[in-house]
C-alpha cells in the first residue's frame, strides 16, 4: 500500500517511463496523470489515496470511467498500464473518433437521464420504452463484439508481451 509520499512518488516515476506526459499532484493524496496518443488527444487519469490505503482509480479522458480500486501502488501501475495499452491499440483502429464520439453521448444520456430521474415525474410506460431501447441497443453492441475480428485484449497482451518481454499477471 503507498503509505507516504515517497512511495506515492515511485509510482509517479514508472508512469512517467511508461510515458505520462503530466502528473500532478491536486491535493494531499490525488493524482493526475496525463499520457498523450496524438496532439488532441490525451488519456488521463486521477488516482487518490484514501486514509485507509486503498487507491481509487478513474480514467477521466478521453471519457469518464471508474477502473476500480487499488490495494498497492504494484496494482496502480498495472491498471494504468493496461488500460493505456488499450487505448493506444484503439486510437489506431478508423473509427477511433467516432467510438469516442458514441461514448461520450451516452455519458450525456446518462447525465440527462439523472436529470430526468432527479427533477421530473416520469410515466412508467416512458420508462420502460427508455429500457426496451436500451435492451435492444445492449444486443446489438454484444452482437457486434462477439462478430469482431480484433480481440483488443488478444493484442495487448501481445504488445505487452513484445514491449515487457512477458506477459503481466492477471488480478
Amino acid at each position: 500500500m503507498i503509505k507516504n509520499r515517497i512511495t506515492e512518488s515511485m509510482a509517479n516515476v514508472v508512469l512517467r517511463q511508461m510515458g505520462a506526459v503530466e502528473i500532478r499532484n491536486i491535493s494531499a493524496f490525488v493524482n493526475k496523470v496525463k499520457f498523450r496518443l496524438d496532439e488532441h488527444t490525451n488519456v488521463t487519469y486521477i488516482y487518490e489515496v484514501k486514509e485507509n490505503e486503498t487507491i481509487y482509480l478513474t480514467r477521466v479522458r478521453p471519457y469518464s470511467l471508474y477502473l476500480g480500486d487499488c490495494a498497492d501502488e504494484q496494482e496502480l501501475v498495472e491498471k494504468i498500464e493496461r488500460d493505456y495499452i488499450l487505448f493506444r491499440i484503439a486510437h489506431e483502429t478508423p473509427y477511433f473518433d467516432k467510438y469516442l464520439k458514441i461514448l461520450r453521448e451516452m455519458q450525456n444520456l446518462t447525465n440527462v437521464m439523472e436529470d430526468l430521474f432527479m427533477q421530473k415525474e416520469t410515466a412508467e410506460a416512458d420508462l420502460d420504452a427508455i429500457d426496451r431501447k436500451l435492451q435492444e441497443l445492449y444486443a446489438r453492441v454484444n452482437e457486434l463484439s462477439s462478430n469482431s475480428d480484433l480481440d483488443m485484449e488478444e493484442e495487448r497482451k501481445r504488445q505487452e508481451r513484445e514491449l515487457l518481454g512477458f506477459e503481466l499477471p492477471e488480478r
